[in-house]
């Protein structure tokens, strides 16, 4: 009886089409093709091939490899051609063939425990205009994370914080994130005549996103969120050459120490809206 043994890193059903193919070339009065899968084991080699050297012998992560055995001869030479590499021996043929982009098994991976390193861009975000990232995911679900970046009128920022997938469709996984962060003040807001500022602003950025994590190192997220900054009361107006607050205030883009300033005395939290694009570098899958 010919059998089919599966081996390999992960397998997918279509890639079983080519004992599909053999077992309609089988004579009539041939024993059937028989099919077993084996556990999955990373880098397992099938029998090395005496007329072939051993370098294209062993699987590569993320294929499935086919050997089916105990074929008449003739069935063997007319084993189909499939994926990165086929070949047969006088009883044996097998295959290698990748798992399709979008199987299951790949998507799998793409979204298990390991490390994201990355930047971003955006508006308002914990690591300003432009930032770098880096984000350790013990578990599918849950990654922490820490960033630096360029901020404008609150001056270059840190940050670290959570990020929870708790669910995934497809490629796509929607999220929600909670970030601390801290902006270090320019001394020019410092002291800027009519005006309080800290040496640092610290804020607290709840948030949502969609992620897409694409084949084989890709991922795209797009996130939302409000920072609240924490420290409001450490900004402040002050009377200076008969003027509350700066007489000359600089013209600036965006929320400001001025803005923080303005929202202290009249008594609320500095809380604006922000969004940023985070693009990073899938590492290592544990």
């Amino acid at each position: 009886m010919a059998s089919l043994r599966v081996v390999g890193v992960s397998c997918a059903l279509v890639s079983l089409a080519p004992a599909a193919a053999l077992a309609q070339q089988s004579p009539p009065d041939s024993d059937e093709i028989r099919i077993e899968e084996t556990a999955p084991t990373r880098g397992s080699t099938p029998p090395a091939d005496p007329s072939n050297g051993a370098d294209d012998t062993r699987a590569r992560e993320g294929e499935l490899v086919l050997v089916i055995t105990d074929l008449p001869p003739d069935l063997a030479r007319r084993a189909p051609a499939s994926g990165n590499a086929a070949r047969s021996t006088p009883n044996q043929a097998w295959v290698f063939a990748p798992d399709p982009p979008d199987s299951p098994a790949l998507q799998q991976q793409a979204y298990g425990p390991g490390l994201v390193l990355g930047a971003n861009v955006g508006v308002g975000g914990p690591s300003g205009i432009l930032g770098a990232f880096a984000e350790i995911a013990p578990v599918r679900a849950i990654a922490a994370r820490v960033g630096a970046g360029i901020g404008l009128n609150f001056g270059p920022s840190i940050e670290t914080g959570v990020i929870v997938r708790p669910w995934r469709f497809w490629r796509l996984a929607p999220l929600v994130s909670l970030t601390y962060s801290t902006n270090f003040t320019p001394d020019s807001w410092q002291r800027m005549t009519g005006l309080t500022a800290p040496s640092n602003a610290h804020w607290i950025t709840p948030g949502i996103g969609l992620e897409l994590r694409l084949r084989p190192i890709i991922m795209i997220r797009l996130n939302f969120g409000v920072p609240i900054l924490l420290n409001t009361g450490e900004f402040s107006n002050v009377a200076a050459n008969g003027w509350w607050g700066p007489s000359r205030p600089p013209n600036t883009v965006g929320f400001s120490p001025l803005s923080a300033a303005d929202a202290h005395d009249e008594g609320r939290a500095l809380v604006f809206p922000a969004v940023w694009l985070d693009v990073a570098a899938l590492g290592p899958r544990w």
